[in-house]
């Protein structure tokens, strides 16, 4: 991963124009793609080169223009080709979209990007330093010139026909289709294209062809010529829309690597004249006029998330700045200040009720408190009740800390304060913890959420530092609480419903595609329950989900409740709602828990 200091994440205000931090973390999500693509390329000994925006941002600002919001990189075609046959081995990490990985590719220039949409995956954040949507750079290709004057004519001719055609059909998409003006367009399309056949020798799938098949076209021709065939090098759009786009081929013919922000961009050694032909003689004088092409960039994915989610942009932007800068910020600021001392003879091995109990679980033990701490601090910031539950009251009750062979620490809300608290988790849970629940994580299999402690892309000793030298991830489960319905009849329906959906949960497996077989039992179940199942997703989450939902679907009065994931354990434990009516505090290994005010009956209970 790429360095940068705390500083570059602030906002910034750079030859007049001001930087906001998403936009710092998008700058810096960019020039992480461009590191991988960076590694991919050395590996296999192919050459990029800056270009257009990033190209003089290099060279004048010595990294981006202020006003600019993405990176911009060329190959020459036979390194694009090469480029394209390696990058499946990466796919792990990025994704190559052109006209030939993407239906219907409508993008003028190709692009390499990291995700494919709106994560709220802390990991994912932090790996791209805070910047929530999809991040990627943009790859020009530069193409051979052929040097015979006839072939060069038919082949820019070729190339501004297909750059016609494109025109024709932005204009038309603006027009209605009865009108004169789009008749006479379509005419003239019909007309461009059959010159464009004649000329090419070639016969398109159907009368119409897509766009993309023009454009596969304009590739198959501009890779016709190589090195030995040219003097001159273009990028064919530029021609193709009249462009006098006439490069040398000592433009290209080294590499110069230049400081862009806080690493360094390799640059063609003609890049002065490169400059000059794409911004004229005073490219060197800063012109503060604004962002072009919808700045920022990450608008676009702002309103497609809103419009999914049917919520306003602006819950979305709020929301983006909270998972994203404001976390990376809190992230990067981090200290290793505990919530709780344990004095050291805490630490030292003792004998609990016969068992043997040493330094490294007492360590487990205290670095879980820590995650119960900060899960506790959220719900008292935002009114929610918090109960210990399970084994871990169960040890409250005996001994005022844990059970000798305790490995777990259990805790219990409320279905309405669950259901509160799973957003507030996302957003407010402190960046020395991570949390996981089928809501938000499609691995996740469990209808309890769990909050653990996060050590990734953080120092092994500071780590251990901030959770008593434990080196391990802990962490607690939050388990719902839910109403069980005062009418037996109904209820016993409502958990077979919950137990059946689960058993199906097992049953599924883990990733798409699905056999038709699976697609069947989605369909049955569609049918008998109107339960929707997401068939892009896991499905062994999907049925848990559903569970989940039906199991907190009851909002009924009702005397007694339930915790419903102990259902996934074939365990069906009732309780009296009124145990849990209030909380009260008791001693748990030097620290206070919240426990439920009728702790002593719910032990007894499940004795």
């Amino acid at each position: 991963m790429l360095e940068f200091s705390k500083e570059f994440f602030e906002r910034e205000e750079r030859d007049g124009f001001v930087i906001e931090p998403m936009m710092k973390s998008a700058w810096a999500a960019n020039l992480e793609v461009l590191h991988i693509v960076d590694r991919i390329c050395k590996e296999h000994d192919i050459r990029y080169f800056a270009d257009w925006g990033t190209l003089l941002g290099a060279v004048r600002h010595h990294g981006y223009i202020p006003w600019d919001d993405d990176i911009d990189i060329c190959m020459l075609r036979n390194d694009y080709k090469n480029f394209c046959k390696v990058i499946e081995e990466y796919r792990d990490e990025v994704a190559l979209l052109n006209i030939k990985t993407v239906e219907d590719w409508g993008e003028k220039v190709d692009k390499v990007i990291n995700i494919s949409a709106f994560t709220t995956n802390r990991q994912e954040i932090k790996e791209y330093h805070g910047f929530p949507f999809t991040a990627g750079i943009d790859i020009f290709v530069v193409d051979y010139v052929p040097r015979n004057k006839s072939e060069e004519n038919a082949w820019l001719t070729i190339m501004r026909y297909i750059s016609a055609v494109g025109h024709i059909r932005e204009e038309m998409a603006d027009l209605v289709p009865e009108g004169e003006d789009y008749k006479k367009l379509k005419r003239d399309e019909k007309e461009m294209v059959a010159l464009i056949q004649e000329m090419t020798n070639v016969k398109f799938s159907r009368p119409n062809p897509s766009t993309q098949e023009l454009l596969l076209l304009k590739n198959r021709i501009c890779s016709l010529y190589k090195d030995e065939d040219a003097d001159f090098l273009t990028q064919a759009d530029c021609l193709g829309q009249g462009r006098d786009y006439y490069l040398p081929r000592e433009v290209y013919a080294d590499v110069i690597w230049m400081p862009f922000e806080n690493t360094m961009v390799p640059v063609p050694a003609g890049y002065e004249f490169l400059l000059l032909k794409k911004y004229g003689d005073d490219y060197m004088i800063p012109r503060n006029v604004g962002a072009g092409h919808d700045y920022p960039f990450y608008n676009i994915a702002i309103r497609e998330v809103a419009t999914v989610r049917g919520v306003e942009e602006e819950e979305i932007r709020q929301l983006a700045t909270k998972i994203g800068p404001q976390y990376y910020s809190k992230f990067i600021h981090k200290t290793t200040q505990t919530s709780v001392s344990f004095p050291a003879p805490f630490f030292e091995e003792e004998e609990i009720d016969g068992v043997i109990v040493g330094e490294e679980r007492k360590r487990i033990w205290a670095a879980q408190l820590e995650v119960y701490l900060e899960v506790k601090r959220l719900c008292d910031e935002n009114n929610l009740k918090l109960y210990v539950i399970g084994d871990t009251l169960q040890g409250a009750i005996k001994r005022n800390g844990y059970l000798p062979l305790s490995e777990d620490f259990h805790l219990a809300m409320m279905r309405q304060d669950y259901m509160k608290l799973l957003p507030i988790l996302q957003e407010e849970l402190d960046p020395w913890f991570d949390y996981r629940n089928i809501y938000s994580h499609d691995g996740h299999e469990d209808m309890r959420c769990y909050v653990i402690t996060d050590s990734y892309l953080c120092d092994e000793n500071e780590y251990k530092k901030r959770f008593h030298g434990c080196p391990h991830i802990v962490g607690v489960d939050i388990a719902s609480i839910d109403g069980i319905s005062e009418e037996p009849a109904k209820e016993e329906l409502r958990k077979n419903l919950i137990q059946n959906l689960l058993k199906t949960a097992k049953s599924m497996p883990f990733n798409p595609p699905y056999t038709q077989e699976v697609i069947n039992i989605i369909k049955e179940w569609k049918e008998l329950t109107a339960i929707e199942v997401d068939v892009n997703n896991n499905l062994r989450r999907e049925f848990v989900k559903a569970a989940d939902a039906v199991a907190g679907a009851y909002r009924g009065e009702c005397e007694n409740v339930r915790i419903s994931a102990n259902l996934q354990e074939g365990k069906d434990t009732v309780y009296k709602k009124k145990w849990f009516y209030d909380t009260m505090t008791i001693k748990f290994e030097g620290i206070e828990i919240q426990v439920p005010v009728g702790y002593r009956e719910i032990g007894e209970n499940e004795c």
